[in-house]
């Protein structure tokens, strides 16, 4: 049987006590993660490549024409899935990948200010879509995230009941349909989400 390494996929020698590519030692109990029932045997899922998927998937859950249908508000159960797929790699390692990605929420986190205008709403959207969920997952890879996930969420939710409307946007007869959308996406999960 080929053994993995369950930190970044390399395949590991026999008997190796740790991974030559990135260190990490080997776990007896858990070497590497394969991919979900149906897709090619050989196929390796990384505790990155898992981040990174589990994260757009709640991109993609987290859009307007989901909400209220495939996504109700509550993630636990994918929350538990990834726990489940790292369960047995070391710590380190999920902490070092919830770590690395938490940096870049936080820079986006930065770009967003109390104001009521087009820039700011755009960097709002864009957290909503790319820092929020990588947040989420950061928290499911490390559970002492909790308390700053969850002031992110109150910031959102704060910022999800300011008069985002068509007065609100400076110099603007009109916002396109899709930023009521967004709007409406963000006072949603804001107000349903449940992990």
């Amino acid at each position: 049987m080929n053994r993995f390494c369950s930190a970044c996929g390399f395949a590991l020698v026999e008997n190796a006590r740790f991974c030559i590519r990135c260190g990490t030692p080997v776990s007896a109990d858990r070497f590497a993660y394969t991919g979900p029932a149906g897709e090619d045997a050989g196929s390796v899922i990384t505790a990155e490549s898992l981040f990174n998927i589990t994260k757009q998937e709640l991109s993609d859950l987290f859009s307007y024409n989901r909400l209220g249908r495939e996504f109700t508000g509550d993630i636990s159960i994918i929350r538990d899935r990834v726990r489940r797929t790292v369960r047995g790699t070391p710590s380190e390692t999920l902490d070092g990948i919830a770590e690395s990605h938490m940096a870049g929420v936080r820079q986006r986190l930065s770009q967003i200010d109390d104001s009521v205008n087009d820039r700011n709403w755009d960097n709002v959207a864009d957290f909503l879509k790319n820092g929020l969920p990588a947040a989420i997952v950061s928290y499911f890879y490390n559970p002492l995230l909790a308390s700053e996930v969850k002031s992110i969420m109150d910031l959102l939710k704060e910022l999800s009941k300011k008069g985002w409307d068509k007065t609100s946007f400076l110099g603007k007869a009109a916002v396109p349909s899709a930023k009521f959308e967004d709007v409406y996406t963000l006072r949603y999960i804001t107000s349903n989400i449940r992990f």
